[in-house]
């Protein structure tokens, strides 16, 4: 199992990026595992904010190239996921793919 993040390329320019770390229904913390399609409405996110970058993405070609800030927001949706981001999208082209 991995995972891909795109349109990495729009968050740029943010002090801090929203991040939903879990749901909540009925008060209590939830997975996606724990409701039903039905129960969908019931359900709210809870997020997290985490620290934005300024600089655009588009010309990175390798995870280093990435600013310190946008590297943090990768290894947390890795941990967070429990599985590696293996594709980084961005920008628009083929060429704007990283892999990791």
């Amino acid at each position: 199992r991995e995972s891909a993040l795109t349109k990495r390329d729009i968050l740029p320019g943010r002090d801090e990026i929203p991040v939903c770390m879990q749901y909540e229904m009925d008060g209590r913390g939830v997975t996606l595992h724990d409701f039903s399609a039905e129960s969908l409405e019931q359900v709210r996110p809870r997020y997290e904010m985490v620290r934005g970058w300024k600089e655009p993405l588009g010309a990175c070609r390798n995870f280093g190239d990435l600013p310190v800030a946008a590297q943090e927001y990768v290894h947390l949706i890795t941990r967070n996921l429990e599985m590696p981001v293996t594709l980084i999208g961005v920008g628009p082209s083929d060429e704007q793919i990283i892999s990791v």
